[in-house]
């Protein structure tokens, strides 16, 4: 119990809403969550906030220009005189040549801009796969609890019917203790199961922001790749996680090349004009070229340079890593979808059987216990089978966040703003 408890409790932090939506479809669902998400919103906000940085040092570009107007009365106190004088001056500066230092420092700002960008991709991503997972974690709660009550009833009236006949002594105790314990049995495992169920209601709430009280099966899936070939280069295209690393590879390289712009003469020129007492004008440039600091400078190339292959190895890796987990999305799918078929014929083949034993123990050449295998053999093939319709739908959702393509635009949430606010 604590441990569910404190599972929920990481949930509420990660994916806490505190509004309510009264929702049916998982495409409604997964609108709400992706627009009223708190962790989402944060990060949007940041986003915002980050983009006017780059307004910042793109300002660097153009000529400063100020404007001071003064002024001033003094006081003689021996003659008793006063005297007044204003004074006005524009003043402006600009810097024409840098090594190219400002022009590095915009690409990199890009390239972080860039980065944040697929940062938030890929969280939103993996807050719309959670949410999934919740409804469908629900869903199939709700389908096992249905068929252990079904085998609740179903063995409650095998127990009635084994003390009819054993009252009329066609049966034995025997035959009555093994209904009896089974009906515990399977009361036992519809206990767990509620139980499931009510932590799996208790996450979708916590992440969703409501109760799940009328959820519509879900049927259709957005299309797949036709193939692992396919599914690689998709995710290679689109996964935000290796396009993040691609983009702080690029930045490093920026990084790189604005430290080296250090070594590089500096240009400045400035002017004023100013009215007073008359009028003057000036114009100055400056210019300053770095001869000695100890090293300092060529130990920040050293260290963009050495930053750049700590990016590009981490690139690399995390291309390998959206391979792997493509790899692994694609045989989750497979063996999933080939699950299907079998677990059908499974269960129609048990239900054959069980109907069978039914007869046969009603003509008195089956026994209790034999029919209570079957009913038994039957439930758990009606469990395998839904249980495998649910993993065919995770992990169909698992190929497309695992190439990148869990987004709005696939799954056709129809939003009222591109970003989601």
């Amino acid at each position: 119990m604590k441990g569910k408890t404190f599972l929920i409790f990481v949930v509420s932090i990660l994916f806490g809403n505190t509004q309510l939506v009264f929702s049916d479809d998982l495409k409604t669902v997964l609108r709400f969550t992706f627009e009223k998400n708190n962790q989402l919103i944060v990060e949007r906000k940041k986003l915002l906030a980050q983009r006017e940085q780059l307004i910042q040092l793109r300002a660097n570009l153009l000529p400063n220009i100020t404007a001071n107007i003064s002024r001033t009365n003094t006081w003689d106190l021996d003659s008793n005189s006063e005297t007044n004088s204003s004074l006005a001056s524009i003043s402006a500066d600009y810097t024409i040549y840098d090594g190219n230092l400002r022009a590095n420092n915009i690409a990199s700002e890009k390239h972080l801009l860039r980065m944040s960008e697929f940062s938030l991709t890929l969280n939103e991503q993996k807050v719309l796969l959670s949410a999934i997972k919740a409804y469908l974690d629900v869903l199939r709660d709700r389908r096992l609890v249905d068929l252990s009550k079904k085998n609740v009833a179903v063995i409650t009236k095998q127990l009635s019917a084994t003390q009819s006949r054993f009252d009329f002594g066609e049966l034995t105790r025997t035959d009555v203790s093994q209904a009896s314990a089974a009906l515990s049995a399977a009361e036992s495992t519809l206990a767990a199961r509620q139980g499931n169920l009510e932590l799996s209601n208790s996450i979708f709430e916590l992440i969703i922001g409501s109760e799940p009280i009328h959820l519509v099966e879900v049927d259709d899936i957005p299309p797949l790749p036709s193939s692992l070939k396919e599914s690689k280069k998709i995710a290679l295209k689109y996964n935000p996680a290796y396009q993040e690393a691609i983009t702080n590879e690029d930045m490093a390289r920026a990084n790189l090349e604005a430290s080296k712009s250090i070594r590089s003469p500096n240009l400045r020129i400035s002017s004023s004009i100013s009215e007073g007492q008359g009028t003057s004008a000036q114009i100055r440039i400056v210019g300053s070229l770095p001869i000695f600091n100890g090293g300092k400078n060529e130990s920040v190339i050293r260290e963009s340079s050495k930053r750049l292959e700590v990016a590009i190895s981490r690139s690399n890796l995390s291309r390998l890593n959206v391979i792997q987990s493509v790899v692994a999305s694609w045989s989750e799918l497979e063996v999933s979808k080939a699950m299907i078929p079998t677990r059908i014929r499974q269960v129609e083949a048990n239900n054959l059987a069980y109907q069978g034993v039914r007869e046969e123990a009603r003509l008195g050449t089956r026994t209790t216990l034999d029919v209570l295998d079957a009913e038994q053999a039957l439930m758990n093939a009606e469990i395998d089978l839904a249980t495998a319709k649910s993993n065919r739908l995770s992990a169909a959702f698992n190929l497309l966040s695992a190439i990148g393509k869990l987004d709005p635009e696939t799954l056709n949430l129809k939003l009222k703003s591109k970003n989601g606010s």
